[in-house]
């Protein structure tokens, strides 16, 4: 029995490691080596299809985030926290691991991979957000449509990046050959739920007119 049970988990990550589409001549598996395989692989392959068209399409268009804008994002995040108290969270797992008996040269050498890691985390944050707001005026200009928000700064053209992305399957720029799981896909791709509210029209122009990094503290 324990042969047989063997042979079905590496079969199913076998075929989770296989491509299950293509985006710009590279294969996508949706599956992260070393993670745990993914129940619904299609919300991870659509997730890392937009992902790489969008990095694509601002290299090409000069898009890319500068260190302008990083630095006055930053600065307008720190002002916004200012006066409120922040726990380093690095120095809060070092504490947590020596209450619950690692010696302190463990826990220290933890918390600084921990803290890293953070930075790293909110490095790519700010990145994408100047990205991914400096993409969406470009397909709005392009496309107009409806605006999803989102309380996490992340304005998405949701009529224009659709598309955008049936654009890019014509061009051939990724594609799906399971039809059955292009189909689940593409309903995530079309999704409209979710979000902190939609507006369009004038509204919706507003949403792009200043970036983010510009706009005055509330």
């Amino acid at each position: 029995m324990r042969w047989i049970i063997t042979l079905l988990l590496a079969a199913g990550l076998t075929r989770a490691q296989q491509p299950r589409a293509y985006v710009l001549g590279q294969p996508v598996t949706g599956q992260r080596p070393g993670t745990p395989v993914q129940p619904e692989p299609w919300k991870a392959v659509a997730g890392q299809i937009q992902r790489a068209l969008i990095e694509n399409y601002s290299r090409k268009h000069g898009l890319e985030p500068t260190a302008q804008e990083v630095a006055a994002l930053r600065a307008r995040m720190k002002a916004a926290t200012a006066g409120t108290v922040v726990r380093n969270a690095a120095d809060e797992l070092r504490e947590t691991l020596i209450r619950n008996g690692v010696d302190e040269q463990t826990a220290r050498r933890q918390a600084r991979a921990f803290s890293a890691e953070e930075s790293s985390r909110d490095e790519q944050f700010v990145l994408s957000l100047i990205r991914y707001w400096k993409f969406g005026r470009a397909l709005f200009q392009k496309h107009g449509g409806r605006v999803r928000l989102s309380a996490f700064g992340f304005q998405d053209p949701m009529d224009a990046m659709e598309r955008f992305l049936i654009e890019e399957e014509k061009l051939g720029n990724f594609s799906i050959p399971d039809p059955e799981f292009r189909a689940k896909v593409w309903a995530v791709f079309q999704d409209k739920t979710g979000g902190d509210g939609t507006v369009s029209g004038a509204r919706a122009a507003e949403v792009f007119a200043r970036p983010p990094w510009e706009q005055p503290l509330r």
